[in-house]
């Protein structure tokens, strides 16, 4: 028999970049694990893959110290001194994201390793960037491009204030072909992706 895990991060976990997100593990040891751990009791969390591991962070108890040893290696991360197995990752970077491995050792059970990994993934609110006017001649095409980013990806509509409710695209740009005086007038596009955001454009038509 060995460590039971009873609580343990999601196999994928999502958190918004920007967020501060706290990763808790706790588990029931035995018997036999107890009394190695009163010995020496090694908790180490690392980011990365089986060809290339960094490590993020470790909490140590070796006989003699008064409380575990905490290192962080990360200045954004770092562990719980109050809790058991609580990593905090404080302002979340999509940097950030990747596998990450949580391992306890018993170094007198033969060095005993017993791991659980989960995945994080960061998602990034949208942004846009759009001009603030645009003029073209009547029976022109009006082009109205926007810059979007956001992850995953977000999706766009564009509708104009006097037709509310009507979406007239789902595309980053707006293109209108043979302008009239008529489609001028103020036009809201939104990004979102589970979160959103919103630029409105004015379009100035001119008469030939």
């Amino acid at each position: 028999d060995c460590l039971t895990w009873t609580k343990y991060p999601d196999p994928v976990t999502r958190v918004w970049n920007g967020s501060t997100v706290a990763l808790k593990w706790d588990y029931s040891l035995t018997t036999e694990e107890q009394n190695a751990a009163k010995i020496a009791f090694i908790r180490i969390w690392e980011r990365g893959n089986e060809s290339h591991r960094e490590s993020v962070a470790s909490k140590n108890f070796i006989t003699g110290q008064s409380v575990a040893y905490v290192e962080d290696f990360a200045p954004h991360i770092t562990i719980s001194r109050s809790e058991e197995a609580t990593l905090v990752i404080n302002e979340v970077a999509k940097e950030d994201e990747g596998v990450y491995k949580f391992t306890v050792r018993f170094l007198t059970l033969g060095d005993r390793r017993i791991s659980r990994n989960f995945s994080l993934e960061v998602r990034v609110q949208p942004t846009l960037q759009c001009p603030k006017t645009i003029r073209v001649t009547q029976g022109e095409q009006a082009i109205i491009p926007c810059i979007v980013t956001g992850d995953p990806k977000p999706n766009i509509t564009w509708t104009k204030e006097s037709q509310s409710g009507n979406v007239i695209s789902k595309n980053s740009t707006l293109v209108i072909v043979n302008a009239r005086i008529s489609d001028g007038g103020t036009y809201h596009v939104i990004a979102n992706n589970g979160r959103s955001t919103s630029v409105l454009v004015e379009l100035d038509i001119l008469c030939k």
